[in-house]
């Protein structure tokens, strides 16, 4: 079953766009796996759940924006790659929680976007690394922030054509070759 049709039958719509804020690529293509940036839980320009938490924000509210981030992170693999048939597996899961000094279960914000990624990719492909963290403060207040998908194993496709518009420099990606999706290397080429 493609990634797009598992969406549809548990009900959930990807945003229309994860353009990102400023001069930065929402995701880069080497090699056959997709980096996705950050991606803050929006609802175009509103940040669902600001603040902290542990004083502002519920456990609820804050796993519920993780799954927002994470479908966020979809949006913007789906905008650069033309589509989602490609995405064969979310490799790793990283979530910063703006929180209180004295909150301790970042883990169980994660687990919005981690029980999302296992209902969507199921229990083999599901599986991902994971880290959560908490932060003292976060663009635009918001109360989480998510690279979730931030290393997305890709199947084999053709690359974009120089004329394509995900191709642009404003966007800066690249696509990948046709090296196996599951054969890719792992390097310590990441930045934050």
């Amino acid at each position: 079953m493609s990634l797009e049709q598992r969406l549809v039958d548990l009900g959930l719509v990807l945003p229309e766009t994860a353009t990102p804020g400023a001069r930065y690529a929402a995701v880069v293509v080497h090699d056959d796996v997709a980096y996705v940036s950050g991606q803050l839980p929006r609802d175009g320009d509103r940040v669902l759940h600001p603040g902290k938490l542990g004083r502002d924000v519920s456990l609820a509210g804050a796993q519920a924006g993780a799954r927002a981030a994470l479908l966020r992170a979809l949006a913007a693999l789906r905008d650069e790659l033309g589509g989602l048939d490609r995405v064969r597996q979310i490799l790793k899961l990283t979530v910063f929680v703006n929180s209180t000094e004295d909150f301790t279960e970042h883990s169980a914000v994660a687990d919005g976007a981690s029980t999302l990624i296992y209902d969507l990719f199921g229990a083999e492909l599901g599986r991902h690394a994971r880290t959560s963290v908490g932060v003292a403060q976060l663009p635009r207040n918001a109360l989480r922030r998510a690279r979730p998908g931030r290393r997305a194993s890709l199947r084999p496709g053709p690359r974009r054509s120089p004329a394509s518009p995900a191709s642009s420099p404003a966007r800066g990606a690249a696509m990948g070759g046709t090296r196996r999706a599951g054969s890719a290397r792992r390097t310590n080429r990441e930045t934050g």
